[in-house]
């Protein structure tokens, strides 16, 4: 922004005069339009509008409205005027005055044409909104702009007063004054806009009218309406401090939940969907240009026409006459619809087809069972780059289908952890193995099924570039956090034979383990969503090359460039629209060049938008293929071309196992490992490069059996260390650890020849963390003597935590959770916490002194924030170092194992009340007005007194059975909220859905149900009541239930102000 001039400049013809030379001229005394009794003069909605001590009032509280009313005053049109009002607002929600405008629909009440808005956001309020034309947004606070006769886009041209925050909930003074083509609104005085508009459909006369808005509920109040119209020929100008600028259309025309926006690009609402057609989370483009949309549940498939930009249209949609709903993946391919159904009878490949060429689809073909369901079930279906073939994902609760014809890479998949494990310490995922989440590719009649890459968490959505390339944006695992096994949400480029490591519990591989794939970008803690790159948009080139991934927690779509780098990518990731609540589910490039995206999912309110770009760079198309490195992309191909089968050629496997490329050399490994060992063994074992013997004795140590492991390790020990680099060394090491692994243990000759090798480096001054955490392991494994020592000695030694890279995405964006806020400003002791993970395995070699020195550690890393499985981990780690001590050793250590490890549980206070039984519509009212300034402690208080914090957590307080509530602002609107507080069995996440078990003996609970090694702890719908627990050789049955476990009628001892207090906190006002 340039600094404000002040001298008065002549800008196309338009001069600002001092205030003495623009006095307007009435032609008749000032009109009042409102009698301060009763609606005369007016017409509207009856339910909607009324007077209230002398104001005229709005509210959709007890009446929502599905598109935006207005009322409208009878006293007929007006050409040049100024009006003045009084105007406050209360709600999540915004309202405007009407002027120069045309009643579009008389039933409704639906008006079009000039707005003076009424808006929380300081940017928009009191600025000039075209209602119901299509122009949108003309000039947002604080800005002159002449718009342009050429191109009827408004120009910015000065300034007018800074869009400081105003409280909107309080009374203010407004006005506005019309004359020709000259706009200007005002606040408490001050211009707000300055607008003179010369598009060739500008408004010169019209109605007046007062607005309600749909969305969240609201309030508006009207008083002291006076109408000044003007002679003919007077002139009306005010001076502004100006100066010359370009443009600025980084908020365009977009909803009041979206916070940011790319500059350039507009976003816009072009639907709301109703609760009867559920809540949307996939997408795809027609044959006809025509979007299609599914509901999670059971709502069904709709048909989409959106409304043509630059028109005052309507989207049409309509149900499609199928039954089948509950798709997370659509693609039309094959002149058919394509569908990944994740819930229902049928879960799995569903092909769609119109078999009376009306247009739509009405006839379901079941083509492959995917059996799992939920959140973690199948997801995405594409088309391959080829178009001859589909390529589909499923996360890592979905079982491969049983008729899997082939692999890329070979389906000897294990776990492949040289330690035990630790499952979750809430059982998430517990007994989920390898190979995790996994992409097929698929033919079109969906029989023959191909894996192609695994080992994610959960992708739910995959996509290729214009060179063939795929990538995949999978899921983190939040209750990590502050462990140092916890992987960030990251895209991955998903390439032929690849594997990512995803195990469950504590065993997620290190990205440098050498037979895994690295990510392309990490992205902190997030759920991703859809993936779509920018291809066939109408934006620059470098958003039309831009791969766009949709984060539904933190409500964000990233604009993600990528750059060759070596034979895969590397990438620069970019937040291209934000929002709160934006809960993104899915994307697709229209016919129009535009990008539409719906956020929905787990029953919130959901709709449709159109993203498109006004900015000034040219849009023409460019092609998305990148030459640059291509020669290294189709060694790499040539590579892959020889994975999951045999005739491979080993002369180019052998040359390109020790490449410097690690995406080369991977495939070069896979592709060895998919030919017969009995032909490449011995040249394996003769290799004198380091590098690829690494590669060589991974293969082998995978596809070998026990009569490999001495000559695998010769080969490996003839490897001199001195010459390494690191990344050799962590790849040399886990060689060794798959030797062990796959093969079979080391002999005690072997066992002490490695702990003289690989003992006096460990701990090493110069040392990275990742080479000692891999020193650590495999010395622990080796049973070495001096590990224990030299371990906790090192765990003293490490100094504070270095913040994750990710970290600076997280700072960003402010409304990222509190809960990972305040870990990263008081950082757990990532690295002591891995050393005492490895250690709680040493069973011999301990002194009283170490083992009290190691259980000291626990309470002292308790102290630190982290996930909702944190402290659970430190326990079950105390546990089980534990269980190793000696009767003696436990005798002595009591005084130090009996300290808890969870934080003191908090002091509230009971609600003073008096409560009431909350109806949602009670509790929208009360809410309706400003939430901001409530206050904080008191709402801290009251989500442990209505016991809320048994269940869930919140900015690192609380239980955790139930959802972590720290970023519900994110994703939830106020009603969705309500909802889940009133009616909480009305929507529940899978992955908090409750069971019923019956035992041998006939007894039937119900509750969220945890499973441990070798019982089931039952929590029931009583907060205050421990678990059930129940030996696994008790339960008979375990069946899903339908009803939450979260008891209702929680909040029916707050009063008014005690519930405003408690859902302000909730929602972070």
């Amino acid at each position: 922004m340039l600094p404000i001039k002040r001298t008065l400049c002549a800008l196309v013809g338009v001069v600002a005069l001092t205030l003495s030379q623009m006095q307007p001229h009435a032609s008749a005394e000032d009109q009042s339009l409102f009698n301060g009794r009763d609606l005369t003069g007016w017409s509207g909605n009856a339910k909607l509008w009324s007077v209230r001590d002398g104001q005229i009032v709005g509210s959709t509280v007890d009446n929502p409205i599905k598109a935006n009313t207005f009322l409208v005053w009878e006293g007929g049109e007006v050409g040049d005027f100024r009006l003045t009002y009084k105007a406050r607002i209360e709600g999540d929600n915004n309202s405007g005055v009407q002027y120069r405008s045309t009643l579009a629909d008389p039933e409704t009440w639906k008006v079009v044409g000039y707005q003076a808005d009424m808006h929380a956001n300081p940017e928009y309020l009191a600025m000039l909104y075209s209602e119901g034309t299509g122009r949108g947004i003309v000039a947002t606070r604080g800005q002159k702009v002449v718009v342009e006769e050429a191109t009827g886009q408004p120009k910015v041209v000065g300034k007018t007063a800074d869009p400081t925050p105003v409280d909107v909930t309080q009374w203010h003074d407004y006005e506005i004054i019309a004359r020709g083509n000259h706009l200007i609104h005002k606040l408490d005085g001050k211009v707000t806009v300055d607008v003179t508009d010369n598009h060739k459909e500008n408004l010169d006369r019209g109605i007046l009218a007062l607005q309600v808005h749909t969305g969240p509920p609201m309030t508006v109040f009207f008083k002291d309406i006076v109408l000044e119209k003007f002679e003919d020929g007077a002139e009306e100008t005010e001076a502004t401090n100006t100066s010359e600028q370009g443009a600025q259309n980084s908020k365009q025309d977009q909803p009041s939940e979206i916070e940011t926006v790319a500059k350039g690009f507009k976003v816009e609402k072009v639907f709301e969907v109703p609760p009867s057609m559920g809540s949307w989370v996939s997408l795809a483009v027609d044959n006809r240009g025509r979007l299609i949309a599914s509901d999670q549940q059971d709502a069904g498939m709709f048909l989409i026409k959106p409304a043509k930009l630059g028109t005052s249209e309507k989207t049409q949609v309509q149900k499609l006459p199928v039954e089948i709903s509950g798709a997370q993946g659509l693609v039309w391919a094959f002149d058919a619809l394509y569908m990944m159904v994740n819930n229902g009878s049928t879960p799995g490949l569903h092909r769609l087809t119109d078999t009376n060429d009306d247009g739509l689809v009405d006839s379901d073909e079941y083509l492959m069972e995917v059996s799992g369901r939920g959140e973690h079930g199948p997801h995405a279906v594409v088309l391959a780059p080829d178009g001859k073939s589909l390529y589909v994902a499923g996360g890592n609760h979905t079982p491969l289908p049983k008729q899997i014809a082939g692999s890329r890479l070979p389906q000897n998949w294990d776990e492949d952890l040289l330690l035990p494990r630790q499952w979750d310490a809430r059982g998430h995922a517990k007994g989920i193995l390898a190979p995790g989440g996994w992409i097929c590719q698929v033919d079109p009649t969906g029989k023959q099924w191909e894996v192609v890459s695994s080992g994610y968490r959960n992708e739910y959505d995959i996509a290729f570039n214009d060179d063939g390339e795929l990538f995949a944006y999978d899921a983190d695992m939040e209750w990590d956090f502050g462990m140092p096994w916890y992987r960030p949400t990251r895209l991955v480029h998903s390439t032929s034979g690849s594997e990512f490591g995803w195990r469950s519990g504590s065993g997620k591989w290190p990205e440098y383990y050498e037979d895994s794939l690295p990510a392309v970008v990490d992205f902190g803690p997030g759920s991703p969503t859809g993936i779509i790159f920018g291809y066939g948009a109408k934006f620059p080139a470098k958003y039309q090359k831009a791969l766009f991934l949709l984060d539904w927690t933190f409500g964000t779509i990233y604009a993600v460039h990528l750059t060759p780098e070596g034979s895969s990518y590397s990438g620069d990731a970019e937040e291209f629209i934000t929002g709160r609540p934006l809960p993104v589910t899915d994307a697709v490039i229209g016919d129009d060049g535009a990008l539409y995206f719906t956020v929905g999912g787990r029953g919130v309110d959901s709709a449709l938008y159109r993203v498109t770009y006004v900015g000034d760079e040219p849009t023409t198309p460019v092609s998305g293929s990148d030459p640059a490195n291509s020669e290294l992309r189709d060694l790499r191909h040539k590579l892959e071309a020889m994975q999951g089968h045999g005739g491979g050629d080993l002369e180019l496997i052998f040359a390109n196992l020790g490449n410097p490329d690690r995406f080369i050399r991977y495939a070069a490994r896979v592709a060895l490992e998919s030919q017969p060992i009995d032909d490449w063994r011995e040249q394996a074992l003769s290799l004198s490069n380091p590098r690829a013997t690494i590669s060589a004795m991974i293969a082998l140590a995978r596809q070998g059996g026990s009569t490999e492991k001495v000559p695998a390790l010769e080969a490996l020990n003839k490897i001199d260390i001195s010459t390494l680099d690191e990344s050799e060394k962590l790849a040399l090491l886990r060689a060794y650890g798959l030797v062990f692994i796959r093969l079979g243990e080391p002999d005690e000759g072997t066992r002490q020849q490695l702990i003289a090798k690989w003992g006096p480096l460990y701990a090493s001054p110069g040392n990275s963390d990742h080479f000692n955490f891999e020193l650590a392991q495999l010395l622990v494994y080796l049973r070495d003597s001096e590990v224990i020592g030299k371990t906790l000695t090192l765990m003293d030694s490490l100094g504070p935590e270095r913040i994750p890279d990710w970290a600076e995405l997280v700072k960003r964006n402010e409304v990222y959770g509190s809960t990972i806020q305040s870990m990263l400003d008081d950082m757990p002791p990532l690295r002591a916490i891995h050393f005492a993970f490895v250690l709680r395995n040493a069973k011999d070699g301990w002194t009283l002194p170490q083992r009290q020195k190691y259980f000291q550690f626990f309470p002292k890393a308790a102290q630190h924030p982290g996930g909702a499985s944190y402290a659970g981990f430190l326990d079950n780690m105390r546990d089980e170092a534990y269980a190793t001590c000696s009767p003696s050793e436990k005798v002595l250590l009591e005084p130090i194992l009996s300290q808890s490890l969870t934080a003191e549980p908090f002091q509230a206070t009971a609600p003073v009340g008096p409560g009431r039984q909350w109806t949602k519509a009670e509790a929208l009212k009360v809410l309706s007005g400003n939430l901001k300034g409530r206050d904080k402690e008191s709402g801290r208080n009251l989500f442990h007194a209505t016991s809320c914090a048994k269940c869930h957590r919140f900015r690192g307080e609380g239980g955790a059975i139930g959802p972590d509530l720290s970023t519900v602002a994110n994703k939830f609107s106020l009603s969705d909220v309500l909802d889940s507080l009133l009616e909480p069995s009305k929507v529940i996440s899978d992955q908090y859905d409750s069971q019923q078990v019956l035992t041998a003996d006939g007894l039937l609970l119900q509750g969220r149900v945890i499973e441990l090694d070798d019982e089931y702890q039952v929590y029931t719908a009583d907060p205050d009541a421990p678990p059930a627990i129940i030996p696994r050789e008790d339960v008979e049955e375990i069946n899903p239930s339908n009803i939450s476990q979260m008891p209702t009628g929680l909040i029916d001892t707050l009063n008014d102000e005690e519930l405003k207090d408690l859902v302000a906190y909730l929602m972070g006002k």
